[in-house]
């Protein structure tokens, strides 16, 4: 049955491999219904295009590397100005992956008179992570070399973010290394959801 009640504002955190859009799926059913904000389909679709942002994209995404912060604040505003509507719920994965991602979310939606977002962090040792991304091998960034400079962003930029959330009240932890199910449960139970 759908949750009802006020919309909510639900955010994944996770070291690569966690299972973050795996559980942003369910939680979206769960909801009866949300705008799912993937960032990195997001990215893709600049992949190849000509101009300054897309060339700015390609040459970052082919490296392994994240796109420079003004780009990815430029494409969360976009979803806000252009196709998340109004009063709906709203789930994210990829993002926030950095200290001003994690303000820019709180500032659009104090703006919007909305109750603050929530972030679950799904916790997973890298060594785990490692076997799930070359498990999966769905792309290019999943070789070693390119897993191991996520990682390092990860320790670097978005666990300050997790402690973010963890100050303000707004973290709910959730051990990633569980069967989905299991993880599943534990999201259930900690956004109160039948």
């Amino acid at each position: 049955m759908p949750n009802r009640g006020p919309a909510r504002t639900i955010l994944f955190i996770g070291i690569s491999g966690s299972g973050k859009g795996t559980q942003a799926a369910k939680l979206i059913s769960a909801l009866g219904s949300a705008y799912y904000l993937e960032i990195g389909r997001r990215v893709r679709e600049y992949v190849g295009k000509r101009t300054i942002g897309g060339r700015i994209i390609t040459r970052t995404t082919t490296r392994g590397e994240l796109i420079p912060t003004w780009a990815l604040l430029s494409l969360i505003g976009h979803e806000f100005l252009r196709r998340v509507p109004d009063g709906a719920n709203i789930v994210a994965d990829g993002t926030p992956r950095r200290l001003a991602e994690a303000k820019l979310w709180d500032r659009i939606m104090s703006d919007a008179n909305r109750t603050l977002p929530h972030a679950i962090y799904l916790t997973l040792s890298e060594r785990a992570a490692m076997r799930r991304l070359l498990d999966r091998g769905r792309n290019t960034d999943d070789r070693p070399a390119a897993i191991r400079r996520r990682f390092a962003y990860f320790r670097r930029e978005v666990l300050p973010v997790v402690s973010y959330f963890r100050r303000h009240r707004r973290l709910i932890t959730v051990n990633g290394d569980q069967s989905r199910e299991e993880v599943w449960r534990d999201i259930k139970k900690a956004l109160g959801l039948r």
